[in-house]
């Protein structure tokens, strides 16, 4: 028998026996003592029943916030019943059910409802009853009460106050009723909601973490940020949706004029809402929403690669697709903007079209028309109104919720793919895969350590992937990919990756790798935080914090793939094995396995095999080298950017004639009747008293009361058509202007910006906040001037009508203010809790995509579930302790309308016989229908506040990221029409430190190129070599010094200007999605003939088959080596004066890398090239070689004074430098060596020897005499 409140939970529910049902029946008790079942449970499970439909158990909060007592970092836990693991686990057994049950066409939907049928059915019989005490006041005691004021007592006869009080009394008890029902719906929908939310995000991550490949990665992120909150709003609305539209059948039994009410409403409803309005705002939202994340898809790429696009001036390439699929975006925003606010201008006009359509046929027939029964008419309708109100709301969020849906079945409808189990003698297993390799079948042997090798784009890479994703394996095995995947945390955390700290296992990793030089550089050594995407580590530490973790893991199995690229000597030296030391070799062609066996027995048997070690073999000795690598401004902001002072006095001036001219019909109405059933004041016996006689239909000026009370029905629909109009138009120019300005800022923006901003925080802001503000924060801001307006005008009716009412306000005011200022102090902190949690959760599902091969291969998907569901249960109590306060307002208002309710029905009783029954009806109608809209008008105005944190947030993006300088040069600024001519590079003083408090990058740097010369530049990890292109560029201010191209300093030339000048060869290639011929010439300067050329020279044409082949997001359908030749094309193209490769082939293989290192040679013959060297054999040749170390310039020499260094390097000899330089370096001395001044040179060459002391690296510190 499980103890535990949650494992009982998950029992009952699996057993289906009445245990899962305790925690909502212990809410039932009308008073429960405070006492908490779990230690740090939610308050709502200790709630009675009072406080659960009250709320009351939030106010604890909201109080403590008011007094000031409240923790900043207070936050209540989720309820472990609405937790995600446990109706994650609930909703994984509804799908599998589902799945058995519906093997073809499985539903989502289906298993959905059965997930919240009990709760959705108890959610709509509550609200049932609440339509049921909502009928009961209009129908039998509304009606009473006037009635009451319409038969004042024959003179000498006294008022039956007992009667008339008695009817106050229990319409006082039936709207609290009402109130307190209408809040336990949306008790019980909250929890059902945030149970949904949980129980499907959870799900969805589960199998995102068991999917072996993802498509668009962005969209994938864009569905946990919006498709959540969509599936909890329909969730939370389905009831009134559901049981709403049930209050329409009521009107079938009242009386003969029923029908024609029945009927005017009905045909307006459906017209507008379900035919009209209805189905165009979803069409346009779902089309919306579809450009939406093609938009957040094209932005993630935008700022994963923010270097490239800055390097290669497409900022207003990309700012011209931005733009355009903003523009498309824009269009269906802007159609279902006048839906919705037709929809919203609609809700309250349809009782009072109702009214007006009733009353006109009823006095038009010949029918009389009494007060009692026109204004108990009127409150019916607003009844309708309350249960059908919702209805065009809902069913966005539910249209919304089955695009979401669907998305989220299609991943949970993807199978995993397996094989025949391993056996222990083979722990890798593969049989005919079919990935984007051909017919492979590989088994390979315990302890065995097998080589695959291949030309660039012969499947490598698939081969890997294909083991890690769909292949058994027998044991553990780490996996360590070719780009590093780095976390958002300390360099500890992403070797130990959820691991318990082994000392001597992680000193081992960390020294095998060669990191503990490099973390002593670090302001806080291990426990450095490493930036989004590793942006605090150079490319090489990166890598080998990547190896290190797999060292630290200890696994059965390592798959490294071309991990050395990025590794030099001093580390590849325990590590580095060559082809012929393997056990076994595979040799990979065109997604084939050509041959496998020993290196010996394939050199004598597989010719292709041969010829690529012979091609290999001269350059195969090289060794490689690391390179470096307050919120009411808000409003202002959304006034301002809407446009001018008048655009807003216009919108207003719209809204007061639409809300005035819905009162006035209403007012029309009560002096119809008075006019009509001629009432006068007498005076009998010295008392006075109210005279009516005559009908309605007899008055002879009935025609002139009908036709005015008809045109206002006109000038309420021309001024609603207006008010839509002018705030669709004023809302979509502010979301324009915010998305333009933060776009612009966000794409001049420093590099630095982007190093210090996780991705996810930036796409936020394109995504959740722009959704905010294109859709949610219109809608809010409509309601509520609506709302607002509409109470203004009701109090100011009731005022005229009973002035007294204003004293009998003075407490209800004061009640107000302080139900307004508690709400308001707590409010604040919860959305900042809400805001707060939701960062981690996104980030983490961002991390956890990127780096999902990582993740299975260490066996951490467990772990990575289990940090999202505490994420997730954060981010879940936040929000609905965030909603209950809401709606803790929202209680508590209505109970306070029920007072200024009960308050005229009390004065209409005691001023009987002296006011009219007319303006008493009036009076009493506007008061009923104040309850709903006057708490809905002030909670909208808080929620419209929480939602200006959006425009906050964008504002802050438009004005406060440190823009990187004028793309184009000022004028004044003389600078040679066709500059560069040389390509002479002076650097002066250089000085360059990333963010303050970090070490100096660059130190001191001073160094002159000559026009057209080779330089190589070399240097350890964090020596600074990337830094030089860093400033070149421009992409890092300088912290001091100057440089000199052809003599003109580059800080007084545009940085298109200077950027165009120059062309780059990354290390991390880079395409973007779209064509061949997008990423290679995306403004179209270039013909076909040119790209093909180019193609050609790198060796591409036989791979591309034509400029318009699709390029996947990443270029991820091209191999690592694939991509930089393309990146390598795009730079012969540009036909530059200064060419810097960085490290541009360290993904190449050997064969491959003579080829390009031919190309470059020849191409850029007559440009200044600056190689950031990884192989040492590629700075051979070069003119001068550059040796970086520390962010200082230690070498700059002639190749000429090392070429003997470099001719003993290639056949594999070992070269120490000097005695001095060996000891600041920290490198050891063999005993037995012979000192000397200058370079010490072995006797004999050691083929594939090492010291594990020496670095090819050092060998270049030489004296010159060297």
């Amino acid at each position: 028998m499980a103890t535990d409140p949650a494992e009982r939970y998950v029992h009952g529910n699996a057993k289906k026996t009445m245990t899962r049902y305790v925690s909502t029946l212990r809410n039932v008790v009308p008073i429960r003592k405070t006492k908490r079942d779990v230690k740090g449970g939610a308050k709502i499970d200790e709630s009675g029943l009072f406080s659960f439909v009250t709320y009351s158990w939030v106010f604890e909060y909201l109080f403590s916030a008011f007094k000031g007592k409240l923790d900043k970092d207070q936050v209540w836990n989720c309820s472990i019943y609405d937790a995600s693991n446990v109706n994650m686990a609930r909703m994984e057994v509804l799908w599998e059910d589902e799945l058995k049950r519906n093997p073809q066409s499985p539903s989502l939907f289906r298993a959905l409802f059965r997930f919240i049928k009990t709760r959705l059915w108890a959610a709509c019989g509550v609200f049932l009853f609440c339509l049921i005490f909502g009928f009961i006041g209009p129908t039998c005691l509304i009606r009473g009460l006037v009635q009451f004021a319409e038969q004042p007592p024959l003179a000498g006869e006294s008022v039956n106050y007992r009667t008339g009080l008695f009817l106050v009394f229990a319409i006082c008890v039936v709207e609290i009723a009402r109130v307190l029902s209408y809040g336990a719906t949306w008790a019980v929908s909250y929890r059902t909601g945030i149970r949904v939310r949980g129980a499907l995000l959870g799900l969805l991550f589960k199998r995102l973490l068991n999917a072996r490949s993802l498509g668009k990665k962005t969209a994938i992120v864009n569905m946990f940020a919006n498709d959540g909150q969509r599936l909890f709003d329909a969730v939370t609305f389905a009831p009134l949706v559901i049981v709403g539209p049930l209050s329409i059948y009521w009107l079938l039994s009242d009386d003969g004029r029923s029908v024609i009410e029945s009927f005017a409403h009905c045909c307006f409803k459906s017209f507008f809402s379900k035919y009209g309005l209805g189905k165009t705002m979803v069409r346009c939202r779902n089309n919306a929403i579809e450009k939406t994340e093609k938009r957040i898809s094209l932005m993630g790429e935008i700022i994963r690669c923010i270097r490239v696009i800055k390097i290669n001036c497409m900022e207003e390439y990309f700012s011209k697709k931005v733009e355009q699929m903003r523009h498309a975006e824009k269009i269906d925003i802007r159609t279902a903007g006048y839906a919705q606010s037709l929809a919203i201008a609609c809700g309250p006009v349809v009782p009072v079209v109702a009214a007006i359509l009733t009353f006109l046929g009823v006095v038009l027939s010949g029918n009389d028309l009494l007060a009692s029964d026109a204004f108990s008419a009127i409150t019916v309708f607003f009844v309708m109104l309350f249960g059908i109100r919702m209805i065009p709301y809902g069913s966005r969020y539910l249209a919304e919720a089955l695009v979401a849906m669907r998305r989220i079945q299609e991943i949970l409808l993807v199978n995993s793919e397996s094989s025949s189990p391993p056996t222990e003698s083979t722990p890798v297993n593969t049989e005919q895969s079919a990935f984007a390799l051909d017919n492979i079948t590989l088994n390979i042997r315990r302890k065995e350590l097998t080589g695959i090798c291949g030309a660039v784009g012969s499947g490598k890479s698939a081969l890997l992937n294909s083991i890690i994703g769909h292949v058994e394996i027998a044991g553990t095995f780490a996996y360590v990919p070719q780009t590093p995947w780095i976390q958002n945390a300390t360099v500890q955390e992403n070797i130990l990756f959820g691991s318990t700290m082994n000392s001597q296992r992680y000193y081992k990793a960390v020294s095998s790798c060669q990191l503990t030089k490099d973390l002593e550089t670090l302001a806080a050594g291990d426990q450095t935080e490493i930036g989004e995407r590793g942006a605090t580590l150079s490319g090489g530490q990166k890598a080998r914090v990547s190896l290190a973790r797999a060292i630290f893991a200890h696994r059965d199995i390592y798959l490294l793939d071309d991990v050395l690229a990025s590794i030099d000597k001093k580390v590849g030296s325990f590590c580095l094995v060559r082809l012929s030391q393997c056990d076994r070799v595979v040799f990979v062609d065109n997604g084939r396995i050509v041959a496998h066996g020993e290196h010996e027995e394939l050199l004598a048997t597989c010719t292709q095999y041969k010829e690529y070690c012979e091609s290999a073999f001269v350059h195969g000795r090289g060794k490689v080298v690391d390179d470096e690598e307050d919120l009411g401004l808000a409003a202002i902001s959304y006034i301002r950017a809407a446009g001018s002072w008048l655009v807003w006095f216009l919108l207003l001036a719209a809204f007061i004639l639409n809300i005035s001219a819905s009162i006035f019909s209403t007012f029309w109405l009560s002096r119809w009747l008075k006019k009509g059933h001629h009432e006068e004041l007498i005076e009998t016996n010295g008392s006075v008293r109210l005279h009516s006689e005559g009908s309605l239909a007899d008055s002879p000026d009935t025609p002139y009361y009908s036709t005015v009370y008809g045109i206002s029905l006109v000038v309420l629909f021309l001024s609603g058509l207006v008010k839509a109009m002018i705030f669709v138009k004023v809302s979509l120019n502010a979301a324009s202007r915010l998305h333009n300005g933060m776009f612009s800022s966000v794409i001049r923006g420093t590099v630095g910006f982007f190093d210090s901003t996780p991705t996810g925080r930036i796409l936020n802001r394109f995504s959740k906040d722009m959704d905010e503000i294109d859709v949610k924060l219109p809608f809010t801001a409509e309601v509520f001037l609506q709302n607002m307006i509409t109470c203004i005008g009701f109090l100011l009716v009731i005022a005229w009508v009973f002035p007294a009412f204003l004293v009998a306000c003075i407490p209800l005011l004061a009640i107000f203010l302080l139900f307004v200022m508690c709400f308001r102090a707590g409010i604040r902190s919860l959305k900042r809790s809400e805001n707060i949690s939701r960062s981690p959760l996104f980030n983490h599902i961002t991390t956890t995509i990127e780096g999902l091969a990582c993740i299975h291969s260490y066996g951490q998907t467990v772990r990575f579930l289990e940090i999202l569901k505490h994420r997730l249960d954060a981010n879940s109590g936040a929000v609905f302790m965030f909603q209950s306060a809401m709606r803790w307002l929202a209680v508590w208002l209505d109970l306070l309308v029920v007072m200024i309710t009960s308050i005229v029905a009390f004065f209409i009783v005691v001023l009987t016989g002296t006011i009219s029954p007319a303006d008493a009806g009036m009076a009493l109608a506007f008061a009923v229908q104040m309850s709903g809209i006057f708490q809905f008008a002030v909670r909208t105005q808080t929620e419209l506040e929480a939602k200006m944190t959006s425009v906050e947030r964008v504002t802050y993006y438009s004005e406060n990221i440190q823009s990187e300088g004028d793309w184009e040069t000022r004028k004044g600024v003389d600078v040679p029409k066709e500059w560069p001519q040389n390509g002479q590079i002076d650097f002066q003083s250089v000085k360059l430190r990333y963010r303050p408090k970090f070490p100096m990058a660059l130190n001191d740097v001073t160094f002159e190129i000559k026009p057209k010369e080779k330089i190589g530049v070399i240097g350890r990890t964090g020596s600074g070599k990337s830094s030089i292109g860093n400033v070149l560029y421009r992409l890092y201010p300088l912290t001091w010094g100057r440089i000199f191209i052809d003599g003109v300093d580059i800080a007084t030339i545009g940085l298109h200007r200077l950027r165009k000048a120059m062309s780059v060869i990354p290390q991390d290639p880079v395409l973007f999605a779209g064509t061949i011929r997008s990423n290679l010439d995306p403004n179209n300067v270039f013909t076909d003939s040119e790209i093909w050329i180019a193609l050609e020279r790198t060796y591409l044409k036989p791979t591309v088959s034509k400029l318009e082949a699709e390029v996947t997001a990443g270029g991820e359908n091209f191999s690592v080596g694939e991509r930089q030749l393309l990146c390598l094309a795009r730079a012969l193209l540009t036909k530059a004066k200064i060419v810097m490769l960085d490290e541009a082939t360290a993904s190449l293989d050997m064969s491959t890398d003579k080829l390009i290192q031919k190309a470059i040679k020849e191409v850029f013959v007559d440009a200044t090239v600056i190689l950031i060297a990884h192989r040492l054999e590629n700075v051979y040749g070069m003119d001068r070689v550059l040796m970086m170390d520390g962010g200082k310039v230690n070498v700059f020499k002639c190749s000429t004074k090392t070429q003997v260094i470099f001719e003993y390097v290639l056949l594999g000899g070992r070269i120490r430098p000097s005695r001095s330089v060996a000891e600041q370096d920290g490198i050891g001395q063999n005993s037995d060596d012979e000192e000397d001044d200058s370079v010490e040179i072995l006797d004999r060459p050691v083929v594939n020897q090492s010291s594990g002391d020496d670095d090819d690296l050092e060998m270049l510190n030489v004296p010159p005499k060297a």
